[in-house]
């Protein structure tokens, strides 16, 4: 049952924020109801865009937290957190209505200590924007999700967002030192003034998904800022050899900066794209431009022609497997003097001795300048009356290949699925699988969306992985959540109950009612 705010509420609330920083129109409701979660975007193609929430706020500090918590306590408000929308399993989905907060007003850049290499940053802040201002301080993070451009610190920090550098810098708990985190239950916590136990309660909050409270700034760790880096392609022979050298890098010691393995039909198109990228102009290459009406009518067929294809998913999946079985890993490392170089080297060398061919550093080049398009690809999809979604998974080296091999079986007769390997550490690995499905209607479309997703996970914990490596859970993992946490999950409910004694705080999400 969705809450709706009454006009003496809504009144309150006015009273509080100005028009810049409250907003009842209905186009804001309706935007800030959902996310990027594929579902929800299958509803939304179906018509259903009726706003769920009853209004959005953006605080400016946190006396403005302190006072929304106190009004929603009072008045049994479900409150959600929302970042900028780019999250993919509707953890800011209103299960309940109630009010979106939206912290971006609160994006300041406080302070770069230069002494422990550290930044003070409000929660508010895109990460892109987050990086820019570090760079030109001579400054990174080491912190590049694909939704760099779309997504905020806070959002990392309740989700435990990784980047594309994870290997190197590691996750987003790897990065945090202390945080500043307000909650309906506790006055606002600083664990920077914590004498012991700091890092434990870092470890309990993040990932907390809004269930527990906000974080309103953080202090995180900073680099010093490089652009040279030493790249390189390697083919490996299957799928099997190329995990082989995935760990071998990793279990040596080796920590290259960027490690992507793709399976054998991600890794055709990582071949494509990269040794022969296509025009974005139709016809360019043959000396001519298409009259625009012709353009249209051949978007027209692709998209039809997509659509039937994706249609018949296991005629897709079957083709796919008859395909060459090579396999590409794409390796990055900085390149900050002679110990990086002689890393680069001893890892390459590792590598052809293992029996990967050596592409050169055009498949890495490639890779760097088109990280962020996979969202422009996916829209394609969409576009073409279909719907795409990625599972992120993860599992340490002795189940991944199984985990990869049960996850493809069961969900191959369902959706033309693909995946490739990145995210890898000392003792395992994250799987990216990426499926797309025909729209087949509202109705028929959603129940296909959730049994390729109950399928997959159950697979992925039948097999020992984890359901989540940087995603979240969201409202799409949620009935999986008591099997994730086992018997830490009594203790959850008891630090949400001391956190949020009024259960107002972004409700069924984490297994929570």
């Amino acid at each position: 049952m969705h809450t709706q705010l009454n006009s003496l509420q809504l009144h309150e609330i006015n009273q509080r924020f100005t028009a810049e920083h409250f907003s009842l129109k209905e186009c804001d409701r309706i935007s800030y109801s959902r996310d990027l979660w594929p579902q929800d975007l299958i509803n939304l193609r179906h018509q259903d865009i009726e706003p769920r929430i009853s209004c959005v706020i953006w605080p400016q500090n946190e006396d403005d937290l302190t006072w929304l918590f106190d009004f929603a306590g009072q008045h049994k408000i479900p409150i959600i957190p929302f970042g900028a929308g780019s999250g993919v399993c509707g953890g800011t989905f209103p299960a309940r209505g109630g009010i979106i907060l939206d912290l971006k007003k609160m994006s300041r850049l406080i302070k770069i200590n230069r002494l422990d290499m550290s930044a003070t940053i409000e929660c508010g802040k895109i990460g892109q924007h987050l990086e820019e201002e570090l760079n030109r301080a001579g400054f990174t993070m080491g912190h590049f999700p694909s939704s760099i451009y779309c997504s905020t610190l806070g959002g990392y920090l309740a989700s435990r967002s990784a980047g594309q550098f994870s290997s190197r810098y590691g996750k987003i708990e790897d990065m945090v030192l202390d945080f500043r985190f307000i909650s309906p239950g506790q006055r606002p916590i600083d664990t920077a003034l914590m004498e012991s136990g700091a890092n434990s309660l870092n470890q309990v909050l993040l990932g907390s998904e809004g269930t527990l409270g906000i974080f309103s700034q953080a202090r995180l760790r900073i680099y010093p800022y490089t652009s040279n880096f030493l790249w390189r392609g390697f083919s490996f022979k299957d799928i099997l050899q190329g995990i082989e050298a995935l760990k071998r890098i990793f279990q040596s010691g080796l920590r290259p900066t960027v490690a992507r393995l793709y399976d054998p039909f991600d890794s055709l198109l990582n071949k494509l794209h990269s040794e022969d990228e296509p025009s974005k102009q139709p016809g360019k290459k043959l000396g001519y431009t298409f009259d625009p009406l012709l353009e249209e009518a051949l978007n027209l067929v692709t998209r039809k022609t997509i659509n039937k294809l994706l249609g018949q998913p296991k005629l897709l999946n079957h083709l796919a497997s008859k395909l060459p079985s090579g396999c590409r890993l794409v390796l990055g490392f900085e390149n900050r003097g002679a110990i990086d170089f002689e890393a680069a080297s001893h890892c390459f060398n590792l590598l052809r001795s293992m029996g990967g061919k050596d592409l050169g550093e055009s498949p890495g080049k490639y890779w760097l300048q088109h990280r962020y398009k996979v969202a422009y690809k996916q829209s394609k999809i969409f576009d073409a009356a279909a719907f795409v979604d990625t599972m992120e998974v993860a599992a340490t080296w002795d189940n991944l290949l199984p985990m990869y091999q049960q996850v493809r079986k069961v969900i191959a007769p369902y959706a033309f699925i693909m995946a490739h390997f990145s995210h890898a550490y000392q003792e395992g690995c994250s799987i990216y699988f990426t499926f797309a499905v025909a729209d087949r209607g509202k109705d028929e479309s959603l129940s296909h969306y959730q049994k390729i997703w109950r399928e997959g996970l159950s697979s992925v914990i039948s097999c020992g992985g984890t359901i989540s490596h940087h995603h979240g859970l969201g409202k799409l993992k949620q009935d999986f959540v008591h099997q994730e946490m086992g018997n830490f999950f009594p203790y959850f409910q008891k630090i949400k109950q001391t956190f949020d004694p009024l259960g107002i705080m972004n409700p069924e999400k984490l297994g929570l009612l």
